[in-house]
Order: structure tokens, then sequence, then C-alpha cells
């Protein structure tokens, strides 16, 4: 019997994106989440922490945009609000904000969580308000769907793709695997 097709590899392009870690790091993972979504949250309380904590030496890691919008409709521009933030080099505790108030994502809360973060609150509210990250947020969507994303969380670690709030030891395995 032959061995079963590999998947093809996802190539995803992190150039001027947030990323945590070393640029030569054996393991990329990239993360297509949704600000709304509850098992996002379950993994980024859960799991993705203590990933950073106990391998952060040994990944590299990004975020893209997967708001589903008809779900959660303020994902959106929650993300938008992520980008915007990162725009002030301050992404990824933004991001985590995000998801500490899942419930909350309106645009007075989102403006709010921007100040009490001490970004630049006028810069920050002029990107919100005029949409200028839409854009943005809409091709890391169709990039998804272009990958094979179906729905969050979905991860593409080292290319191959992983699907749902896995847990610590899931990503463990695959992370030795492959930094062998």
């Amino acid at each position: 019997a032959s061995d079963p097709p590999v998947s093809e590899l996802v190539q995803i392009d992190l150039e001027g994106r947030p990323v945590l870690g070393l640029a030569d790091a054996p393991v990329t993972i990239v993360e297509y989440t949704d600000y709304g979504c509850p098992w996002c949250a379950k993994y980024a309380e859960e799991t993705y922490p203590r990933l950073l904590a106990e391998h952060g030496g040994k990944i590299r890691y990004s975020v893209r945009n997967f708001p589903v919008g008809q779900l959660h409709p303020q994902a959106p521009k929650a993300a938008e609000a992520a980008e915007c933030a990162a725009d002030q080099e301050r992404f990824w505790e933004y991001h985590d904000v995000l998801f500490e108030n899942r419930t909350t994502l309106d645009v007075p809360s989102l403006k709010e969580y921007a100040a009490q973060l001490g970004l630049d609150r006028p810069r920050f509210e002029a990107c919100l308000d005029s949409g200028e990250k839409a854009d943005l947020v809409q091709a890391d969507f169709q990039e998804g769907i272009a990958n094979g994303v179906r729905g969050t969380p979905t991860f593409f670690v080292n290319g191959r793709s992983l699907v749902g709030a896995q847990p610590l030891e899931v990503f463990e395995r695959i992370i030795n695997r492959e930094s062998q």
C-alpha cells in the first residue's frame, strides 16, 4: 500500500505583520482567529500563554484575522482595532485584551481598551473610525478561505493545517517533531 498523499504545505507571508519569536525559529505557527469566537478565547486563555512560555524559543507566532461576522457581528471591527494597535507596536497586548473582553467588542469599548493600554488615543481612534484596516482584515479572511480555513481557530504549523482549539500537548508533539 502506498502512503497517503501529503497535503500541500501552505505558505503564509509574514512580512509587515505582527510576529512573536525569532526569525530562524524551527517552528512557525500562524493562527487564524476571530475575537468573538469562544473557542478562540478558550485557546487564548488556556493554551497560547503556556505555548509561548514553555516553547517560545522554538516558535515564531503570527495571527491572521478571520472574523465570522455572521456569528460574531462585532468581530470584524475588533480585528480592525487590533491592526490599529499594531500600528503603535501594541498588537499583542491588544489581542490579549480583546480575548479577555470577548463579549464586549463594541466600538466605544474598543477605544477604551486602547486607552487602558496607553495607546495614542487620537491616532488609534482615527484609524478605527476611518475603517482603514477593513481591507487588510478582509484580505486576511480571503487568504484564509484560499488556504482552506473554514472556522476558527485554525492554525498552520510549518504550513500544515491544525483545526480547532487544540490542547498544548498537540502543539508540543508537532514542535518536538519539527525542531529535531
